[in-house]
């Protein structure tokens, strides 16, 4: 008897979690990540579901809560009621770019630490000079990932 299309993909999802897991381990890069973290809780936004979810399952393999949005009204709301450490956010978006959700946080005066990820990095720039801590480029590595939110609620919980 076959799996059904749901059982089939959490199947799928289940077998990747479990190899990028596995290539934490090997790496030697888990035990310090997971030790570390202590489940802080990620907003990740992004209008493209492929890439929530390859940062959701990397990340919640690291040990982290994550949340997601696909767009920025929903950022905006989800950054309110689920208060999340830090959110991971994409600037080229449609209808809300990720520049326009940065300024209205900042004109809130919403102190989260929000790390842009982009393909086109002179973009992030403006990002940063609006209140961004931190850029990364696309395409998305899960161990330079890791670590750019750690130095960034390092950094963050230092100036508290």
């Amino acid at each position: 008897m076959g799996l059904g299309t749901g059982e089939a993909k959490n199947k799928k999802a289940s077998l990747f979690k479990g190899r990028l897991h596995h290539l934490w381990k090997l790496c030697g890069a888990y035990d310090t990540i997971t030790a570390v973290n202590s489940k802080k809780r990620v907003l990740v936004v992004d209008d493209e579901a492929g890439i929530l979810r390859f940062v959701r399952i990397s990340l919640s393999a690291a040990g982290y809560e994550v949340i997601t949005a696909s767009g920025g009204e929903e950022a905006l709301q989800l950054v309110e009621s689920q208060k999340p450490d830090i959110m991971l956010l994409d600037i080229v978006m449609e209808p809300v770019s990720g520049i326009d959700v940065l300024f209205r946080l900042r004109r809130a005066s919403n102190k989260i630490p929000v790390i842009v990820f982009t393909a086109q990095n002179f973009i992030a720039e403006s990002a940063l000079s609006i209140g961004a801590k931190g850029y990364i480029s696309k395409p998305i590595m899960p161990d330079q990932l890791v670590r750019k939110i750690e130095e960034t609620l390092d950094a963050h919980n230092a100036v508290k």
